[in-house]
């Protein structure tokens, strides 16, 4: 998986979400889940879950997935 397949996940996610409200609780927990695989290496527990198998996400390197963040952030 690369970075630019993840964020088409996300952001095909976020756009499917019914209300802007929603969509921003999305945005949200994708940016506390990308973190959360930065600082402990896994995730879990979200409302909001990320659009694709974890373990394979784990397998970027570290600088793709803060690149992953900053995109969600300017997004």
């Amino acid at each position: 998986m690369s970075v630019f397949d993840a964020m088409v996940m996300m952001k095909r996610y976020i756009k499917n979400c019914p209300t802007d409200q929603m969509k921003e609780a999305a945005k949200d927990d994708f940016l506390a889940a990308i973190r959360e695989v930065l600082d402990v290496g896994y995730t879990w527990g979200r409302r909001h879950p990320l659009p694709f198998d974890v373990q394979e996400f784990r397998k970027l390197p570290k600088r793709d997935l803060r690149k992953l963040s900053n995109m969600l952030l300017n997004a």
